[in-house]
C-alpha cells in the first residue's frame, strides 16, 4: 500500500494517517522491519519522482506557480532540493585563523584617558 501511496505523491504523515497510527510508528516500523523499510523507501522514491513529473509537466503551463512547486520540493525533499552553502575561513596562507590581542583592555583604558 505504501508503495502504492508514494506513486501518487503521498507522504510519510498522509500515509500514517491513512493507517491510523503515528508519524513516529511509520520511523519505528522503518527502522525495525527491513522489508517495510524498503517498501518505504521504494514509496518515497516513487513520491519524489511524481512531484518531479508534476513540475515537469505544470512548468510549460500558464499559470503553473513554480514558487510554490520550489518551496513543496525543498521542504519534501531536501537532500535533493535544498541548496547547500559552504562557507570556509582560512587564515594566511590557508592556515588557521589566528587571534591576536593588539592592546590589553588595561592598555587601551589608559590610551583613552591619556596616560
Amino acid at each position: 500500500m505504501v508503495q502504492d501511496w508514494g506513486a501518487i505523491g503521498k507522504s510519510r504523515t498522509w500515509m500514517a494517517a491513512q493507517l491510523d497510527i503515528s508519524r513516529e510508528t511509520i520511523y519505528e516500523w522503518e527502522r525495525s522491519i527491513p522489508e517495510f523499510s524498503d517498501a518505504i523507501t521504494r514509496a518515497m522514491a516513487k513520491s519524489q519522482a511524481f512531484w518531479e513529473d508534476t513540475g515537469q509537466a505544470g512548468i510549460a503551463t500558464q499559470g503553473f506557480n513554480s514558487t510554490v512547486w520550489v518551496k513543496s520540493m525543498t521542504s519534501r525533499f531536501p537532500d535533493d532540493y535544498t541548496e547547500k552553502n559552504k562557507t570556509e575561513l582560512t587564515g594566511a596562507g590557508g592556515g588557521p585563523i589566528k587571534s591576536e590581542v593588539a592592546m590589553t583592555a588595561e592598555d587601551a583604558y589608559k590610551a583613552m584617558i591619556g596616560r
